[in-house]
């Protein structure tokens, strides 16, 4: 019993010692973050000249995946930027330079009906005495938005893996009814 306890206290100083020195590496880099000027942030700008572009492509848009190309166009001599720019760092204004007013619509249309969707099996699962599929279509939810809000700073939905996500948390949303009624009877 004595040998452990020495090799806790010795396990013990090294882990405060670890966390000390893990914690001070951590908080140098999220100071050093902060210390930049968030105006300078090349985001702001490029969401500005890609809403500037998207304004003048309405009602239809530039086409979908376009968005580089009609972005050099109308990236001026005053605003030309030492870096690549391939998105415009929120999705929604992307999306609305590419596919216009009638995409925005479309995703509308699409939301109405996600919406009713999910009423009309949020009812039937009322019927049924287990919740943990309200559960799981709450908590879907609360991603999807979640994405949908960090599209705003960025473009998550642009790569493969969380549009992959997404997609598994919209079907996750909306169970089917007759397959829900089925379980039910079981």
């Amino acid at each position: 019993a004595k040998d452990t306890a020495g090799t806790r206290r010795w396990f013990s100083c090294f882990a405060a010692v670890a966390g000390v020195v893990a914690k001070q590496m951590g908080l140098w880099g999220v100071m050093e973050r902060f210390q930049a000027d968030p105006f300078d942030d090349a985001r702001v700008f490029v969401q500005q000249i890609a809403l500037k572009a998207a304004n003048e492509a309405q009602p239809w848009g530039t086409g979908l995946g376009s968005f580089r190309r009609v972005y050099e166009q109308h990236e001026t001599l005053d605003n030309v930027l030492n870096l690549y720019v391939n998105r415009a760092h929120n999705d929604w204004i992307e999306f609305y330079l590419e596919a216009g007013v009638a995409g925005l619509t479309l995703i509308g249309l699409w939301l109405l009906w996600w919406i009713w969707a999910r009423r009309v099996s949020g009812e039937a699962a009322m019927d049924r005495p287990g919740q943990e599929q309200r559960l799981l279509s709450i908590a879907c939810t609360l991603a999807l938005a979640a994405l949908a809000i960090h599209s705003f700073v960025d473009y998550p939905m642009r790569t493969i893996s969380i549009a992959t996500v997404a997609a598994a948390l919209l079907a996750m949303s909306v169970p089917p009814v007759a397959a829900a009624d089925r379980v039910a009877a079981m």
